[in-house]
């Protein structure tokens, strides 16, 4: 199987998640995400090419892409690809941000010839910058258009709130720079109302009228806002800078059926046609639009499903990267014809580092996504399966968690650690990362069985909840199990509680002794309690 490793964010809220993978997996290749953005803010560049060093000596992925000025790549890893017949690919997608800067302080030509000694094939989204790369010598520039798939903007997702509140109006999506600042006050001074979303929008100064002001939205409210809104404004400067240049919003919102009218850039027709996505060069000329169709909404509800079917069939990473491999075989630069079968060395440690301290951080969605990524190349990992359990406990997704913590109780069978087997210690209390659990126990079984019988019940999985009370033999970690679920919840059916703190109070533990001490009053009058009520509802 061919291998592609790939600079790709996991934020489920990131820009571009998920933009490519999904659809070279498709096409048979075995895809490496390499989480960059994340990653090098972490690490610093010199670790962080350490890492791509071990995965590339390791792994021989065929091919390397990423994205600059973003790869913070070094030479020793440029030459560590080079020795292993890795082909190492350059997207670039914001080229027009920064050439033009290069070439004003005459570095371009200076650029180029490092670029052209480092990659064996630069692509970009401007056919401007590589016209403009190949007139400074770069030979191997080749014109690759922004390409996506549809795993990213499924519409329907549970817990997104409701938006046909916006079926009329006029949305802008993104952070409140000068440009944008200034293209919403034209339309408000034209009588256009305007809802924006995003980071900054609050902190602008007092709401003019016509204005809404949203937060910012996870991928699966923007996709509902793309989907929802009357019109999407897609616009094309770079923050205060005057570089009108395709985004990948463009096909962000055409993949999730909205309809939006996008600013005029100069490779804006090889994505959509005028009469699939209209376009606008000034904001009296958008607000003459917008008002024409906003008044006609089914031939804008056709455009808008037209573009979407549009973009299917032309803007895929399925036919996009079949002809990056040509280009490679153009440019006398074909991958390696081999089917070594080999580990991505560390990965699975970066990718567990990452997420427990995403975690600890707060960001959730992040670290479900990494321990989402272990686990589909390492089903068995205990800890991956366990921080996964904990967001779908989260979520409210019981059956999910049930599922990924049987999994982690089996796995234990194999990493077993050697000298913890049987001993029911806790660390000194106090904040530390989750690679354990969050109880701070020296081995992890009590929390991961504590987790599976609230899942089982949550789930009305009572028999099961039932049965694997019964399968834990060890006195401690029945009492562990008992200690960790009286604070802060307590299994759902009062049946399964009963049984387990019946189970906790004959118990004869050696380490927890004195929990079991602790808590015995306690765990008696909970008993009293649940036996009455229980004979209550029967």
């Amino acid at each position: 199987m061919n291998r592609l490793l790939i600079s790709e964010t996991m934020d489920p809220d990131g820009a571009m998640y998920r933009w490519c993978s999904p659809d070279v997996e498709s096409l048979g290749w075995d895809v490496l995400r390499i989480p960059t953005q994340e990653l090098i803010h972490h690490l610093g560049i010199e670790a962080y090419n350490a890492f791509l060093r071990s995965l590339i000596r390791y792994w021989r992925p065929h091919v390397f892409m990423v994205h600059p000025p973003y790869d913070y790549l070094i030479e020793g890893t440029v030459n560590a690809s080079k020795k292993v017949g890795t082909r190492l690919v350059a997207y670039g997608f914001d080229d027009p941000l920064f050439l033009d800067a290069l070439s004003e302080k005459n570095q371009l030509e200076g650029w180029v010839n490092n670029i052209e000694a480092s990659f064996d094939l630069y692509a970009s989204t401007s056919s401007q910058s590589v016209d403009t790369l190949q007139r400074t010598g770069m030979d191997r520039a080749v014109l690759t258009p922004f390409a996506t798939n549809p795993q990213p903007f499924a519409l329907g997702s549970s817990g997104v709130p409701a938006v046909t509140h916006l079926q009329e109006s006029v949305v802008i999506v993104g952070r409140p720079h000068d440009k944008r600042l200034a293209l919403v006050e034209e339309l408000l001074e034209q009588g256009i109302a305007v809802s924006v979303f995003g980071h900054g929008w609050s902190g602008v100064g007092e709401t003019p009228e016509g204005l809404t002001i949203h937060g910012p939205l996870t991928r699966e409210a923007m996709n509902s806002v793309y989907h929802h809104a009357g019109v999407v404004i897609t616009t094309g400067d770079w923050e205060d800078v005057h570089v009108p240049m395709v985004k990948y919003r463009l096909l962000e919102v055409a993949m999730v059926g909205g309809f939006q009218i996008a600013q005029a850039c100069d490779d804006l027709r090889d994505y959509f046609p005028e009469t699939v996505v209209p376009s606008y060069d000034k904001a009296s000329d958008l607000a003459e639009k917008i008002r024409h169709y906003l008044a006609t909404p089914e031939r804008r509800h056709a455009m808008a499903k037209a573009a979407r079917e549009h973009a299917l069939r032309n803007h895929r990473w399925s036919s996009r990267f079949p002809t990056l491999l040509e280009s490679l075989k153009s440019a006398d630069r074909p991958i390696r014809d081999d089917v070594i079968e080999t580990s991505p060395a560390g990965y699975r440690s970066i990718l567990m580092f990452l997420g427990h301290l995403e975690e600890d951080r707060g960001s959730r969605r992040l670290a479900y996504e990494l321990f989402s990524e272990v686990v589909r190349r390492f089903p068995g990992d205990v800890a991956a399966r366990h921080g996964k359990a904990r967001y779908e406990d989260h979520i409210d997704a019981h059956a999910a968690a049930a599922t990924d913590l049987e999994a982690a109780i089996d796995g234990l069978k194999t990493s077993d650690p050697i000298t913890a087997r049987g001993v029911f210690m806790s660390y000194p209390r106090g904040p530390r990362p989750l690679g354990l659990g969050e109880t701070g126990y020296l081995h992890p079984q009590a929390e991961l069985h504590a987790r599976l019988l609230l899942a089982l019940t949550q789930n009305a999985q009572g028999s099961q909840a039932t049965a694997l009370i019964e399968s834990m033999q060890d006195p401690d970690l029945v009492v562990a199990v008992a200690s960790i679920l009286t604070i802060p919840r307590k299994p759902a059916v009062p049946t399964v509680w009963l049984e387990l703190l019946e189970r906790a109070l004959n118990a004869s533990p050696t380490h927890l002794l004195r929990t079991l001490r602790d808590e015995r009053e306690k765990w008696l009058r909970e008993c009293t309690r649940l036996r009455a009520q229980i004979s209550e509802a029967n």
